[in-house]
């Protein structure tokens, strides 16, 4: 294949599909861990989830599919995640979990609008 654009924009998605499979990865153990990283006084998932989860999951939903193919992934995980730790974030905050759940039950991919239905249980 001659270098050029098509090649460096396959290595950019290649790049972005390692980057969401790695932050997939972080959210599965840190959803897995949730009740054991409770019991540490540094781990907050109320900020964490204000600063950072929120604020990513706001993004992807108004992104849909059209900045990557493999970002419902990443949507789904996180939903998971928050379900992991729903007693640790007010309802009240910035970027309501409820409000942000409740967006992908219209969505049209089917595991991610389970995993929506499962979260809001």
């Amino acid at each position: 294949m001659p270098l050029g654009t098509r090649n460096s924009q396959v290595q950019q998605d290649t790049i972005k599909n390692d980057l969401i499979l790695q932050w997939d990865a972080i959210y599965t153990a840190a959803g897995l861990a949730s009740n054991y990283l409770k019991s540490f006084p540094g781990y907050d998932f109320n900020e964490w989830f204000e600063s950072l989860v929120g604020p990513l999951l706001t993004l992807l939903i108004q992104s849909g599919n059209s900045m990557n193919h493999m970002l419902p992934i990443l949507r789904r995980r996180i939903i998971w995640l928050i379900s992991c730790n729903a007693q640790q974030v007010p309802v009240s905050s910035s970027h309501n979990p409820l409000e942000l759940i409740s967006t992908s039950l219209s969505h049209n991919d089917i595991c991610l609008r389970l995993t929506a239905v499962e979260a809001m249980e």
